[in-house]
């Protein structure tokens, strides 16, 4: 989970480009939470490389679902056809 915009030196969208960028972390899925739900916001956070964005405040159910979605689409991408 990655808040878009944390209060500290870098924001979520910088810590996002750089986990994607690392050798050891790149694939790692990354939901983006933001209270901003502006196209422009949700647009820049998947540009980052944001698998997934949810607008605050999030219920149990609407984090479940997006894990839930992440876990079957990697899922999906590993099944070779033979």
């Amino acid at each position: 989970l990655m808040d878009i915009s944390i209060n500290g030196k870098k924001s979520g969208l910088e810590l996002t480009r750089e986990i994607n960028a690392s050798l050891s972390y790149k694939g790692t899925p990354i939901i983006g939470l933001t209270a901003h739900a502006q196209n422009k916001v949700k647009l820049e956070a998947i540009e980052a490389g944001m698998d997934h964005i949810l607008i605050k405040p999030v219920s149990n159910e609407e984090l479940k679902e997006a894990i839930r979605s992440l876990i079957e689409s990697r899922q999906q991408k590993q099944i070779k056809i033979i």
